[in-house]
């Protein structure tokens, strides 16, 4: 706890400095991300509850309300967390100093597994959060607002305008100024919004009787992360592009001017059925280009889910989609019997210059 104090009075430095020329706030927007990161990574025990959003459109897709108990104690660090999703019930993470335990419930099993090293623990929505705080200062650039009321408290509030090559788009801050906590954010990405907002924070938390265990159902059993590992078995073979048309039954496209190597990954989980998947990967100029996978059009692929920045467009004459983002760049269209999934493997490729891969493909027959 004394790190706290210690983080309260750098907190209470810092005002004063913003304030000393004739009452007028000199903080600058750097100053702030740069202090709340360093506080936030400095907490020892704590509890938060924590209301996760995420909207697509005008439509709310997901809401999470995260519960989360750190406490630094002799022999380590114990923490629990709850995450409460909306139809899906809760999943539990309680950890102490040496084992974790993860339950979703309505699940028949719970994984444990050993906690060698802090950096085994999952990590916490607080973590998360240093880790944000930190990119940003890479990432976009910052200006300070003004100063509000967030859940009545004094706040810090931030614009975050996103660099070009940014991974993550525009958004905004909204910084505690006595504890250095991120209260509130907001954040925009392709027609997707995500708001995270804390909602209760508390440095002394009190810790109920049994906070470390987690009770569960009778009927359900507690598995081995490691022999639930070892229960996994995967092979991958590089085949020519003869073994693949064997493979497939019949014949495929490719980009033959590109084309660098063709790799079938076969993945068995003890039980259970053999599940492929064969990549074709390309290059240009010596780097990776692109990548397509291959499989049988049976009306399902993962591919199919509705990112944001997806929309339909016709390939090769087939209807297909693609799906356009910053951090990913696909084009999916089935053919003849085939489903064809495109990717970018370099961060300039458009989606423009994707289709126009697709459109000069070649059918390969032996």
């Amino acid at each position: 706890m004394h790190k706290f104090i210690g983080s309260l009075l750098a907190a209470a430095v810092l005002l004063v400095a913003c304030n000393e020329d004739g009452g007028g706030s000199s903080v600058s927007a750097e100053d702030i991300i740069i202090q709340a990161a360093e506080e936030v990574d400095q907490l020892e025990d704590y509890y938060t509850e924590t209301a996760i959003t995420i909207t697509i459109g005008d439509e709310v897709v997901d809401e999470t309300l995260a519960k989360e108990w750190f406490v630094e104690q002799a022999d380590g660090l114990y923490t629990r967390t709850e995450m409460e999703r909306e139809g899906e019930g809760t999943r539990y993470i309680v950890s102490d100093a040496e084992t974790s335990l993860t339950y979703q419930e309505g699940d028949e099993e719970a994984v444990e597994r050993e906690v060698l090293e802090a950096g085994m623990v999952e990590q916490s929505e607080m973590q998360q959060q240093m880790d944000r705080l930190s990119n940003y200062q890479d990432t976009h650039t910052i200006e300070l607002i003004g100063e509000t009321e967030v859940q009545d408290r004094s706040a810090y509030h931030l614009s975050l305008e996103a660099d070009e090559d940014s991974a993550e788009g525009d958004g905004e801050l909204w910084i505690d100024q006595e504890t250095w906590l991120t209260l509130k954010q907001e954040s925009d990405m392709e027609g997707m919004s995500l708001e995270i907002e804390v909602l209760t924070f508390d440095t002394a938390p009190e810790i109920p009787e049994g906070l470390w265990e987690l009770d569960l159902p009778e009927d359900v059993e507690v598995v081995d992360q490691e022999a639930l590992s070892s229960g996994i078995e995967t092979d991958e073979e590089e085949l020519t592009l003869e073994e693949v048309h064997d493979h497939l039954g019949e014949p495929f496209l490719y980009d033959a001017e590109r084309f660098s190597e063709a790799v079938l990954t076969t993945t068995v989980v003890e039980g259970g059925e053999p599940e492929e998947e064969l990549v074709l990967h390309y290059i240009e100029d010596g780097d990776p280009y692109a990548r397509s996978i291959i499989q049988d059009d049976d009306g399902e692929s993962n591919t199919d889910v509705d990112l944001p920045g997806r929309e339909d467009i016709t390939v090769r004459g087939e209807d297909g989609h693609m799906t356009t983002s910053e951090t990913l760049q696909l084009i999916a269209w089935p053919e003849d019997g085939l489903r064809y999934s495109l990717y970018s493997d370099r961060p300039d490729l458009d989606g423009e210059e994707l289709m126009e891969t697709a459109e000069n493909m070649e059918i390969f027959e032996p």
